[in-house]
Order: structure tokens, then sequence, then C-alpha cells
């Protein structure tokens, strides 16, 4: 009721393609459980109470995502690890605990308390700062890059998951094959199967990325006794820095052959309908909301990992290299010794400075990363927007970059090619 803010009718509607989605994950992860893990069903029992409470609440209370606290408004996925025995463990009590969360509670003492008219104020008030008192605290990733709130994190900190979530790509990786199907799936479910496992990392990624230049805040009112604003301790930055080029090396990066020659071509009859929120267009399929990556769907001939691979580090480059204006903005604020010239620095030497690996598919990747890491340095460097610090740090990089290419040699044909290939590309803007 407009009127008067009160709840008269509330509908809450569930898409029909969620359990397609948590039937897909399950079985990709299936194979590696370790013993004594949920099923299926109990898995999928856990997901479907958390969305009934998770749109209760934005129906109940109008309550908004928070990835802070938490809380059944969080945006969830089962936490995953790798146990002593080498196997994975789920943990569904991110997802739907025994009773509710704090966090919720607190929000439905505030929504529904009940109070006479004049004591309302005051009543409401007190339930505030009991809550702050507690460590109560809002926030969602979808318009503030805060890594303390990034959907599908649930830590304060995203190294600490990131770090899990490579163990565990490993293991599926390792594990990937046949034994993902059950009996009667046809064989070209492995390529949908392949999708969360290859991207498994790519939300604690993207938290990690944050952090440089990253302010961990929250939301205050006036003369909030709790204010919270603290930039990221460069110690930290560099932590991050160091786990997002690991993830951009060849080994991180490659689909071993092996499981590219079990995925056969998909069935032009058989659309991606078990991946994440797909966006179709003509020949690809997205994948992921923030944003979306456009795969081909390859209905004709092999399974081409080098496409996959190539969205990936695209998606990490382009996080990394974003972050730039927000480390200068900190380095000139005296706020962090970090600058953009040492991240440029080590991305270049992590890259462009590593030996090529001998000729297959590392050699390939390899290539892949560095044309990656010089289309965004290109990009942001005549980008219009980029201030011009920023922009003549990027020229300065490209312009060392430069020289050093210019002097290096090789006899591998294809090294040669790519080598001319990236001068000429730098010759053209510095």
């Amino acid at each position: 009721d407009r009127r008067t803010g009160e709840k008269v009718k509330g509908v809450i509607l569930e898409a029909g393609k969620r359990e397609f989605l948590d039937k897909n994950f399950y079985r990709a992860i299936e194979p590696v459980l370790a013993s004594g893990q949920p099923d299926f069903q109990t898995f999928r029992r856990s997901q479907e109470a958390w969305v009934v409470a998770h749109e209760a609440g934005h129906v109940l209370a109008s309550l908004a995502h928070n990835n802070i606290n938490p809380s059944v408004m969080g945006i969830h996925r089962p936490r995953l690890r790798v146990g002593p025995s080498g196997g994975l463990e789920m943990d569904l009590s991110v997802l739907y605990p025994a009773k509710p969360f704090p966090y919720d509670e607190w929000m439905m003492r505030y929504a529904y308390a009940p109070f006479e008219p004049e004591e309302e104020a005051e009543g409401l008030l007190r339930i505030v700062e009991d809550g702050l008192r507690r460590g109560m605290q809002w926030g969602h990733n979808t318009r503030a890059r805060n890594p303390r709130a990034h959907s599908y994190v649930h830590s304060d900190d995203p190294l600490t998951v990131l770090e899990e979530d490579m163990a565990v790509r490993r293991v599926l990786l390792e594990r990937f094959g046949p034994d993902m199907l059950h009996p009667g799936e046809p064989e070209s479910l492995l390529f949908e199967r392949l999708i969360p496992v290859y991207f498994h990392h790519r939300r604690s990624l993207r938290a990690v990325a944050t952090m440089l230049g990253g302010v961990a805040f929250t939301y205050e009112a006036a003369n909030d006794y709790l204010r919270s604003e603290r930039v990221i301790d460069p110690r930290a930055q560099r932590r991050a820095l160091d786990a997002i080029l690991n993830a951009l090396s060849p080994e991180e990066l490659l689909i071993p052959s092996r499981i590219a020659a079990v995925i056969p071509p998909k069935l032009e009859s058989s659309p991606v309908s078990e991946v994440e929120w797909p966006v179709r267009e003509p020949g690809v399929f997205s994948y992921g909301i923030d944003p979306p990556m456009r795969l081909p769907l390859q209905t004709e001939g092999p399974f081409d990992p080098l496409a996959w691979v190539e969205r990936l580090s695209d998606m990490v480059v382009l996080r990394l290299l974003w972050r730039m204006e927000r480390v200068a903005d900190q380095r000139g604020a005296g706020q962090t010794d970090l600058s953009v010239e040492e991240i440029l620095s080590r991305l270049v030497d992590q890259t462009w400075g590593m030996p090529t690996p001998e000729r297959g598919s590392a050699a390939d990747i390899a290539r892949l990363v560095r044309d990656k890491v010089l289309d965004g340095m290109i990009l942001l460097a005549e980008r219009e927007r980029t201030s011009t610090a920023v922009a003549e740090t990027f020229r300065r990089t490209l312009d060392r970059l430069l020289t050093e290419l210019q002097s290096r040699t090789t006899d591998d044909p294809a090294e040669r090619a790519h080598l001319d290939a990236a001068i000429q590309k730098i010759a053209e803007i510095v």
C-alpha cells in the first residue's frame, strides 16, 4: 500500500531453469566428492530452501541483497574445499543453515517489531545500534566495487577463497571425463559440464581484482558512531596481484588435450540448456552475468579449448587493468606505496618477459595472453576517459616493451611472427 507501506500481497516466482543449473553443477563435481558428502537431493533441497527464503526476504521486508554478513539475502553457492583425502567437501550451511542468520533476524526485528507511535523512532534506533554493535553490515557488489561484498564469495578474505577455488578447479580438471555423465545422457553434455569446472574461480578472481586500489567500506548515516572505511593494505594488494598473475599462467589456463578429445561437437538440436543464465545469439552462448562471457557453441568440428582460454584471460587482464585508475588515486593520496608502474612492470614481466614454452598448447596460450595484455594496455592508453597520468604510464610501459621486443631474436617462425605483430601494434601509438 503506497499510502502506508503495509505489505498487502506478495508473489514469489522461481525460474524453472534453476534445477537444470543445479543438476549441471552437481554432475560436474559428483565424481570427485569425498565420501559422506551430500547427495543431489540434499543439495537440491538446500538450494530450494535458500531460494524461497531469499525471495521471501524481498517480499516480506523489501530486503536487498547482502554479501557482507551471512544472510539468506546473499547470492550464494555451496562452498567447496579439497578435503584431506583429496576429494571435495561441500559446505551447504552458507546456503541455508539450521536457523535464520543473525543478520536476517535483525532485519525482521526492524521491519516488524511493534511500537506505540510515540516510541517508534527511538525503538528503531535501538534496534539499529544493537545490530551495529554486533557487527551487522550491508553491502552488495552490483554497484559499488567493495572487495568484501562480492556475490558467491563467502569470506572477508577473497584471497583465501580464490586459493580454495583454484585448488578445487585443479582437482576437477584432473578428474574430468565421461564419469560426469549418468547412463543415458548424451556425450555432448560434457560441453556443459566443463563450464562450471573451467570457470569455477571466475567470481573469486573478480573479487581479488577489486583489492587492487580497493577500499573496504560500510554505509553510514549522519553521526554514525561506527564509521568504517579503510584502504586495502598494500601488502594484501601485492598478494592479490601475485594471485592474478598466477591465474594467467599457461599452466592454470590450459585445458588438457585429453579433455578436449572427449568433448564432441555440440548438437544443433541440443541448445545449451544447463548453464548459468544464457543469452542466446547465433553460434554462441553467454555464460555469467557480470559481465557475460560469450563462447562459441561449436556445432561443427572439434572442441576448441583456445576459445575458452581467450575468454578467461581476456576477463582477467581487463579486470586487472581497469583498476589502475584507483591504484593511481591511492598512490597520489599517499595511501599506498603500490604504483601503476609496479603493476604494469610485473604484468609485462610475467607474460612478455617469460620464455615461450615449447611448441604446443602452452606456447599458444602464452602468446594469446601476451596479446591480451598488449591489447588491453593499448586500449586504455588511447581511451579518452583514462586520466593523463595513467595513460602516460601505459605509454611508457609500451615504449619500454617495444625496445625490448625489437632486440629479441628467435629462430621459431611462429614466435617471430608474434613478435613482429606486437612491434607493429606498439609502434602505431608510441
